[in-house]
């Protein structure tokens, strides 16, 4: 009975698993309906929400175009005032110029009686400059006869001058020829001088030079004498001494010779000596000749002396004739100078009535001028006025154009309101839409999360069920030695628990493996990843469990068990206490002075890439492609609170410069509290840290960036993020 009793509720408990699996499998259907229709929905959402904002640039521009038609209408009515003002001044210069054409008028009346007794008095004075120009005419006249009398005496005195000047010049060039030629006999007496002085001079060495030969000559024969009273002596010798005899005999011979062409050279010189007494007594002779022509010269020039004195007695004169010429002429010249005085006194007095003339006339002209002057003015200013009457006829048509322009800006400005108006509606239609449609996201939402309550609760009564299934099997197993027949039923019931059992663990495994890590983050931390020198983060025990600690590794021992001797690192200039309520992860820091600290592999989050600035000296800033938490609604003046709340954010950074971070948020997947993504066509969520504000990041979270289309996200990127340092995020965050 018992064993039955068990079969049907094992029967019905079957059914009811059975039941509760296809209501399982309904669910899961449903879900991935409710999934597919959200997102639909979201992909409504972003078409209307892309509609609204086309609206609102389309309103935007509306408004636009209002603004500056309203600004072309307030253009269009200034420069209608100021058209008026123009007007107006242009009026009163009108009136002004009026006023000034009458007092010019006035002036030229008074100016026209001034001219015709100007020309009455100018009559009467041009009538007497005539009277007197008449006089002075009469007696230039008499002048002038006077000057043609005393010119025609100067003439002739002139034609005296010139000739007596003319028989003077060709004396003179007489006495000038007659002085060269003396010049020249001068010339040629002395050059025959220095002749007859060479010629003797010659004389004088030829004799010296007979007197020396003649002095050799007796030397030569008295050296002949001494040889031949040598030879006589030595006469008696000559038998002995024969071969001198023969020298001596050449030498004589030698030496007869020279005398030979001694003599020869005497007779030479006696010869020459004859030729040079000749030549001599020649040139007594030329002497005595020219000596003759000189005495003839020099009477010749006796004579022209005296006749030079004869003429030069005429010269004088003449002289004296010119003297007195030259006074008359000079006493004739005073009287013409003082005529002339005369005559230069009556220019200048009819100089001075025709300057008086020539003013009077510059006058009449200047007062033409000054009369077409004021009917020029009087032309500019009718040009002015018909150009004024233009301009106001001009600005009344601008004013017409601009009233049209008003009026089809106000009926445009019309028409565009209607269409606000319009597009308020339909924005206001759609803004109910897209409320209504958000209250049935929202309510589409607390239906599945009913529902995932609603299989919380299934997997508790589940597992309760199990567990009961599990007793009651292992009851049936230990009844099972009583009653054989039953050992079929036995092994099927130990199958069914087992594939119950399989099919329970399938569905939890199925409902928990969203939150456990795809990638295995622990291979990063393994033995052979650690080296001397690196810095790690590591998580801390007193904060939560985060990775908000670094350290450097400064020995690693491998046996018996592998361990790593790390220096912590600390904030090289801290704040106050009460300006830091969290722990800070970025800055500068050092290593701090001490014994070394021993942590095992677990203790360990990741490497971090700090920038060494000097000895014991580190900087660590969140860099490009990482992956921090960042905590939410920070400031300074909050830092000094001391809550222990935090809200945390994930965000990637995007870039960084001297001056500030720019981070992404990351927005976390649906059911999956480890998938982080963000959407690479959108720039919603860009956040913009300054250096100054780096305490707003809590710590770096290891992070595996996922293909997409393992993430099955279409535009969306997505982070794989270490569990361990995200579990304790608050229950806030995204």
């Amino acid at each position: 009975m018992l064993v039955e009793e068990c079969a049907v509720k094992q029967r019905s408990k079957e059914s009811q698993l059975d039941e509760m699996m296809e209501s399982m499998k309904k669910t899961q259907a449903e879900l991935a309906q409710m999934e597919t229709e959200l997102e639909r929905c979201r992909g409504e959402v972003t078409v209307e929400m892309r509609h609204l904002s086309r609206a609102q640039t389309l309103r935007r521009e509306l408004d636009e175009e209002n603004e500056r038609k309203t600004r072309d209408l307030t253009l269009v009515q200034e420069k209608v005032v100021e058209c008026g003002k123009v007007l107006k001044t242009r009026s009163l210069e009108l009136t002004k110029t009026q006023g000034e054409l009458g007092l010019k008028a006035k002036k030229l009346g008074h100016v026209k009686i001034d001219l015709e007794r100007h020309r009455v008095e100018m009559s009467l004075e041009m009538d007497r400059a005539e009277t007197r120009r008449r006089e002075l005419d009469k007696e230039i006249e008499r002048k002038t006869r006077d000057l043609t009398l005393v010119q025609d005496k100067v003439a002739e005195s002139d034609k005296l001058l010139e000739t007596r000047s003319l028989e003077l010049t060709k004396t003179l060039c007489e006495l000038d020829l007659k002085l060269e030629q003396l010049g020249q006999v001068k010339i040629d007496f002395s050059a025959e001088m220095e002749h007859l002085k060479r010629i003797q001079t010659r004389n004088r060495e030829l004799e010296e030079g007979i007197e020396r030969k003649r002095k050799d000559l007796a030397e030569v024969l008295d050296k002949t004498t001494e040889c031949e009273k040598v030879l006589e002596t030595r006469s008696l010798k000559l038998v002995s001494k024969e071969k001198e005899l023969q020298e001596l005999s050449l030498d004589l011979d030698l030496k007869e010779e020279v005398a030979k062409s001694l003599d020869k050279e005497m007779e030479e010189t006696c010869q020459k000596t004859e030729s040079k007494a000749k030549e001599l007594e020649a040139i007594e002779r030329m002497i005595n000749e020219r000596s003759g022509h000189c005495e003839s010269v020099n009477s010749l020039i006796e004579e022209h002396t005296e006749e030079l004195a004869l003429k030069e007695k005429r010269h004088d004169e003449i002289r004296e004739a010119t003297l007195k010429l030259s006074v008359e002429i000079a006493f004739k010249e005073n009287t013409l100078t003082e005529r002339n005085k005369q005559v230069e006194e009556g220019e200048k007095k009819i100089q001075e009535l025709n300057n008086t003339s020539e003013e009077l006339i510059r006058q009449v002209f200047s007062i033409n001028e000054a009369i077409r002057e004021c009917t020029c003015e009087l032309e500019a200013k009718r040009k002015q006025r018909d150009e004024v009457q233009s301009s106001i006829t001009d600005l009344t048509a601008v004013l017409k154009s601009a009233e049209k322009k008003i009026q089809e800006s106000l009926e445009d400005l019309k028409s565009t309101e209607e269409k606000q108006v319009k597009l308020k509606a339909s924005l206001s239609e759609h803004e109910k839409g897209v409320e209504l449609r958000e209250k049935e996201l929202i309510a589409r939402e607390e239906k599945i999360n009913e529902q995932d309550k609603k299989l919380q609760l299934a997997k508790q009564e589940l597992a309760k069920w199990v567990e009961d299934y599990e007793v009651k099997a292992k009851q049936l197993v230990a009844l099972t030695p009583l009653d054989k027949p039953i050992g079929n039923s036995r092994k099927r019931g130990r199958h069914d628990a087992e594939s119950l059992s399989q099919s329970f663990d399938h569905v939890l495994t199925s409902c928990t493996t969203g939150q456990e890590n795809t990638y295995n983050f622990e291979n990063e931390r393994s033995p052979d990843k650690f080296k001397i020198d690196q810095i790690w983060a590591v998580y801390s025990d007193n904060d939560k469990g985060m990775p908000r600690k670094y350290a450097q590794i400064k020995k690693i021992d491998t046996s018996p068990e592998f361990k790593l001797h790390v220096a912590t690192l600390v904030l090289y200039r801290p704040p106050p206490p009460n300006l830091m309520p969290h722990p800070v992860c970025c800055g500068r820091f050092k290593l701090k002075i001490g014994k070394a600290e021993v942590l095992e592999p677990s203790s360990f989050s990741h490497e971090v890439k700090a920038l060494k600035t000097s000895v014991n000296r580190f900087e660590v800033y969140p860099r490009k492609g990482e992956v921090w938490a960042l905590y939410k609604n920070w400031n300074i003046t909050d830092c000094a609170d001391g809550s222990e709340e935090e809200e945390l954010e994930i965000v990637e950074i995007v870039e960084t410069d001297e001056q500030s971070i720019q981070a992404m948020l990351l927005t976390a997947k649906v059911f999956n509290q480890v998938l982080y993504g963000r959407c690479l066509e959108s720039k919603a969520g860009v956040l913009d840290i300054p250096k100054t504000e780096v305490n707003r990041f809590s710590h770096q979270i290891p992070a595996f960036r996922r293909d997409r289309r393992a993430a099955r996200s279409g535009d969306c990127e997505w982070w794989e993020l270490d569990s361990k340092a995200v579990l304790d995020l608050n229950s806030k965050n995204p």
